[in-house]
C-alpha cells in the first residue's frame, strides 16, 4: 500500500474532506481539526499501516506517525484536501459544556496548531543559535568577528521575523486570510518602527491616539493576540460588504483597522503579558528549579502522549530571544533518557522477539530524542515502565533544575543535538541525563516490566492449590493453539495490549491450527476467516489470530465452521498460514480475549512457557452474591 493510498483511507476514516476544518503537523504528528470528531473512525485508523497511535483532544485529532514519514503522509493528504471541494464544508455544530478543563484544552490545542508548522523553520535558526552559542562558550570564535556576524544572521532571522510566521500560521487557524495576517505582522515590526525605537522615540502621536512605540521583533503573543483580532475584523466585513468590491474593501479596511488597533492597544498588551510569563517561569526554575524539574521531569511523558509538549515552544521562543538560552529542554531530557534506558533495559531482559525488536528501534530513536514511537509502543503498555520513567525522569529533573541547567537552542535531546548543551551546565546536564537513566532502570530491575492486568494473574499452579481450599472453578478455558504463552499486554496491539478489547491470553503459536478452547456456540465469524467469537452462557470469547490480518482478507485461512454453529471443546475452528501472515508484514500472534463476562470473575495463567491446546489458560468464577 503506497502512500497515496493510506491518504485516501485517512481521509475517509477522519470523516471525509468535509470533516477536516484545518491540517497541519508537526515533527511526528497529524493534526487535524475536525468539524465534527464523531465522524471519525479511531478504530479504522489505527489498522492503516504507518498510523502509531491516535489521540483525540477536544475538536483535534492526532495521527502519530513519527519523524520524516509525516511529512509524505501529509503531503498527500493536503494534496487531496486542495484537489477537493472540502473548502465548501458547512460547520456542524457540537454542543459542549463550558468548563475550565475545556478552556485549558482549547487554548493549549490552540498553541499547538500555530507554532506546528512554525516548528521547523525555528528549530533550523535555533540550531544554528545553540552551534554559536557553544563555539563562544568554549573560546572558538570571536563574538566581534566577521564569521561570527554572518553566521548570526543565520541563526537569528526566524526569531527576529518571528511575528510574520506567528501571523500566517494564526490566520489559518482563526480562519482569516493568511497572507494579509502575514502583512499585518509585518507591520508591527517595520524597519521604520524599530529605527525609531532604536533613535529614542518611545511615542507616535496621531492626534486622535498615541502609539507607544516598541520592538517587537521575537515577540510571541502580541501577534498572536492581533490576529486574533483581525480575524473578527475579516469575518465581519464578509458579512456586510458587497462581492463585487471585496477584494479590495475586506483586505484594506482589515489592515488599517487591525494595524491601528494592534499598535495602540494590542501589541503593548501582549508583550507586557509575554515579558510576565517569562519572568514568572524565569524567576520560578531560578529559585525553584527543582520542583519545576520533579513536575515536568516525571509528567512529560503525559504531555508528550496528547502532544501538548508543543505548547512549550513560546516559553522556548521567549527564552532563546531574550536569554540566549532554554532551561525547558534540560527537563524534557531527563524524561526523553529515562524512556530510552526503559527501551533499552526491556530489549535485553525480555525473550519475546517483537517486543525486543520494537525495544531496539524505539530505544535508539529516544536516545536521539524521537520518543513517540518508544512511549506508544512501549511506556503506555506497561504500567511498571510507566512508572519507572516517571520516577527517573523526576530524579533527573530535580539534577537540572537544581544546578539551573542550560541549553543552547532547539534541538532534539538528550542525546541527538548535545552539542547545544554544551556550556557551563554541560557536566550537571550529563548528570541529570544519566541519573534518570540509571534511576529507570535500576527501578525495573527490581520491579519487572511486566504489566498487571485488571484481574489477578497467578500461575497455574497456584490455582490448583487453591482449589483444594476455595471454590472449584466453574469451568476453564484452554489454550486455543500450540505454542509459547506471553501477556496480552506484550503484544504490539494498543488495542490488545492496553486492554481496550478485554482480558485474555496471547500466543506465538507452533501449529497452524486454532482449537475450540471450550464448549460454545458461533456467534461471530468475520468475514477474512482471521477471527472468531464464540459464546457459553454470559461469556463471550474472541479468537484473533495475528495483528492486523484482516487487512489480508482471507488469504492463507480456512475455517471448519460457521456461525451458529455449536462447537466442542477441541473442535478444529481455523486454519491459518503462518507463512504467508509474515509475508504479508504481519504477525501471526494468536490472541483469546474474553470480550463479555457477566456474572463472573476470571484469573489468567501467567504461564510465559510452552502450551498446547489441552492446556486451561484461564479460570471462570461466578461472581458472588453482595
Amino acid at each position: 500500500m503506497n502512500n497515496k493510498e493510506k491518504a485516501s483511507l485517512i481521509l475517509v476514516a477522519v470523516g471525509g474532506d468535509k470533516n477536516v476544518k484545518s491540517l497541519v503537523h508537526c515533527a511526528t504528528r497529524l493534526r487535524f481539526e475536525l468539524y465534527d470528531n464523531r465522524l471519525a473512525n479511531e478504530k479504522t485508523l489505527n489498522e492503516i499501516p504507518g498510523i502509531q497511535g491516535v489521540v483525540f483532544r477536544t475538536s483535534q485529532l492526532q495521527l502519530i506517525i513519527g519523524q520524516g514519514e509525516v511529512e509524505r503522509y501529509y503531503k498527500e493528504v493536503s494534496s487531496l484536501l486542495s484537489s477537493s471541494d472540502a473548502k465548501e464544508n458547512i460547520e456542524v455544530k457540537v454542543k459542549s459544556e463550558f468548563s475550565v478543563k475545556r478552556l485549558v484544552d482549547v487554548f493549549l490545542e490552540t498553541l499547538s496548531n500555530i507554532f506546528a508548522p512554525v516548528i521547523p523553520a525555528i528549530v533550523g535558526c535555533g540550531m544554528l543559535m545553540g552551534i554559536l552559542y557553544s563555539l563562544q562558550t568554549l573560546g572558538w570564535i570571536n563574538p566581534s568577528s566577521t564569521l561570527y556576524q554572518f553566521l548570526n544572521i543565520f541563526s537569528n532571522a526566524a526569531f527576529y521575523f518571528l511575528p510574520i510566521y506567528l501571523a500566517f500560521s494564526c490566520g489559518q487557524r482563526f480562519g482569516c486570510n493568511p497572507y494579509v495576517a502575514a502583512v499585518l505582522g509585518g507591520i508591527i515590526i517595520h524597519p521604520t518602527f524599530i529605527e525609531m525605537v532604536n533613535n529614542g522615540s518611545s511615542i507616535m502621536d496621531l492626534g486622535f491616539i498615541q502609539i507607544t512605540l516598541k520592538n517587537y521583533s521575537s515577540s510571541v503573543v502580541p501577534i498572536i493576540l492581533s490576529v486574533y483580532f483581525m480575524s473578527w475584523i475579516e469575518k465581519g466585513l464578509k458579512r456586510i460588504v458587497p462581492k463585487m468590491i471585496a477584494l479590495i474593501v475586506t483586505p484594506t479596511v482589515t489592515l488599517f483597522v487591525s494595524g491601528i488597533v494592534a499598535l495602540w492597544l494590542l501589541a503593548p498588551l501582549g508583550e507586557n503579558v509575554g515579558n510576565f510569563i517569562a519572568n514568572v517561569f524565569l524567576s520560578i526554575y531560578s529559585h525553584f528549579g527543582f520542583i519545576g524539574g520533579i513536575v515536568l521531569g516525571s509528567l512529560y511523558p503525559f504531555i508528550l502522549a496528547t502532544g501538548m509538549q508543543v505548547a512549550f515552544t513560546p516559553i522556548t521562543v521567549m527564552n532563546l530571544s531574550s536569554l540566549g538560552y532554554d532551561f525547558v529542554y534540560p527537563l524534557v531530557a531527563a524524561s526523553n533518557a529515562a524512556m530510552a534506558a526503559a527501551a533499552i533495559y526491556i530489549f535485553f531482559r525480555t525473550k519475546n522477539k517483537e517486543l525486543k525488536s520494537l525495544a531496539a528501534s524505539t530505544g535508539i530513536s529516544a536516545l536521539i530524542g524521537v520518543t513517540e514511537p518508544v512511549f506508544f509502543g512501549i511506556v503506555a503498555r506497561f504500567k511498571k515502565v510507566l512508572y519507572a520513567v516517571m520516577i527517573g525522569g523526576a530524579v533527573g529533573g530535580v539534577i537540572m533544575g537544581l544546578f539551573n541547567v542550560t541549553y543552547g537552542g532547539f534541538g532534539f535531546v538528550p542525546f541527538g543535538t548535545i552539542i547545544l548543551a554544551f556550556g557551563p551546565t554541560f557536566v550537571y546536564y550529563i548528570l541529570g541525563v544519566f541519573a534518570s537513566m540509571i534511576t529507570t532502570v535500576v527501578i525495573l530491575h527490581f520491579t519487572g516490566f511486566e504489566a498487571k492486568d485488571k484481574t489477578q494473574n497467578i500461575s497455574k499452579d497456584k490455582v490448583n492449590n487453591d482449589l483444594g481450599n476455595k471454590k472449584q472453578a466453574n469451568f476453564t478455558i484452554k489454550s486455543p493453539t500450540d505454542g509459547e504463552v506471553i501477556p496480552l499486554s506484550e503484544v504490539d496491539d494498543p488495542a490488545f495490549s492496553q486492554g481496550h478489547i478485554g482480558e485474555g491470553i496471547a500466543i506465538i503459536p507452533s501449529k497452524n491450527i486454532i482449537y475450540a478452547p471450550c464448549n460454545g456456540k458461533i456467534v461471530v465469524l468475520y468475514p477474512s476467516k482471521h477471527a472468531l467469537g464464540i459464546s457459553v452462557d454470559n461469556l463471550e470469547i474472541l479468537i484473533h489470530v495475528g495483528i492486523n490480518t484482516v487487512k489480508m482478507n482471507g488469504l492463507g485461512f480456512s475455517t471448519f465452521v460457521k456461525e451458529g454453529d455449536f462447537v466442542k471443546e477441541g473442535d478444529k475452528l481455523i486454519e491459518f498460514d503462518q507463512e504467508e501472515i509474515k509475508k504479508c508484514g504481519f504477525a501471526p500472534t494468536v490472541m483469546m480475549i474474553v470480550t463479555r463476562r457477566e456474572n463472573y470473575t476470571l484469573q489468567i495463567s501467567q504461564i510465559q512457557n510452552k502450551t498446547d491446546h489441552n492446556q486451561d489458560l484461564i479460570y471462570i468464577y461466578e461472581k458472588e452474591n453482595e
